[in-house]
């Protein structure tokens, strides 16, 4: 009888396995930044300097670019920053395919196993 990852699990529980993974890794984020005020305001900075380059980049320079990159970092910096630090989170597994490793990974152990 063929065995996942773990020989607890079938092989049909590697996408269980895989959304818990994805859910716990965007967890922890948003937990430490809660924990943590000197992990807040370095996720506040960075986040803020994404904003600022991303909406000047889009608009231009100019005062419309500093009134939109205002209200963002507002909205996505200080009422929801745990939301925010999740998206960024994702976009940093898109941006440096991390996806495909996890993916390679699953697989490797499910043979494994």
């Amino acid at each position: 009888m063929k065995k996942g990852i773990i020989p607890l699990f079938a092989p049909g529980m590697l996408l269980i396995i895989l959304v818990a993974i994805v859910v716990l890794l965007l967890i922890v984020p948003a937990l430490l930044i809660t924990v943590s005020n000197e992990l807040m305001l370095l996720f506040q900075l960075a986040a803020s300097i994404v904003i600022i380059s991303w909406v000047k980049n889009t608009v231009g320079p100019g005062m419309l670019a500093y009134a939109i990159s205002g209200i963002l970092i507002y909205i996505f910096v200080f009422i929801l920053p745990q939301l925010t630090i999740g998206i960024w989170v994702l976009w940093m597994f898109l941006g440096l395919g991390m996806w495909s490793v996890l993916f390679w990974g699953l697989t490797l152990f499910g043979k494994m196993a």
